[in-house]
């Protein structure tokens, strides 16, 4: 199956690429490739032109900023999905599935 846009041969299932047209396609086995249309972002060129603007020291806050804010909503997820813990055994919850975040692939 030729796909426009790619011309080389992936040999790992499972994985997704993207194409030069944005189109999303995910590998489900060798030689079988799903086409899955994504959808459309009109605030993406915004998005980076505002970041392009910002210094370093701006975009480094930002990703503070946004990384605390998701865990703050990963730990109200938790206290809502667990209403009938207390918040040690919530907090140690809350460790738990963190630590299984980390990438220890270094």
């Amino acid at each position: 199956m030729a796909i426009p846009g790619i011309s080389l041969v992936i040999r790992f299932t499972g994985r997704n690429f993207r194409a030069r047209d944005n189109t999303s396609y995910q590998i489900l086995t060798f030689g079988m490739i799903l086409k899955v249309m994504l959808k459309p972002k009109p605030n993406h060129i915004h998005y980076i032109r505002t970041l392009r603007v910002m210094t370093e020291e701006q975009r480094l806050n930002k990703a503070f900023e946004l990384s605390t804010m998701s865990r703050q909503l990963f730990f109200a997820g938790l206290k809502w999905r667990f209403p009938n813990k207390n918040n040690q055994e919530i907090t140690d919850l809350y460790l738990t599935r963190i630590a299984k975040c980390y990438n220890r692939n270094y």
